[in-house]
């Protein structure tokens, strides 16, 4: 919505509208490695990574490895 197309209805919402700037301090990230997964389900996710192909990659695959620790 723009101004030009319906004033008053933005102009009702900037009202309610408020601006604010945050510091970071901390940041937190987890990553989803398929833990969850049963072991076979696991060996094919890390061939797909390992193969060639669009989705392919191999630290990725190793991440995964390691986390489940499944052998290489």
């Amino acid at each position: 919505m723009t101004l030009q197309i319906d004033a008053p209805a933005a102009r009702y919402l900037a009202t309610g509208t408020v601006g604010l700037r945050l510091r970071v301090t901390r940041s937190e990230a987890r990553l989803k490695l398929s833990q969850n997964r049963e072991p076979a389900v696991v060996e094919l996710i890390v061939r797909h990574l390992e193969g060639e192909g669009a989705y392919s990659s191999e630290a990725f695959a190793t991440e995964i490895r390691r986390a489940n620790s499944v052998a290489p």
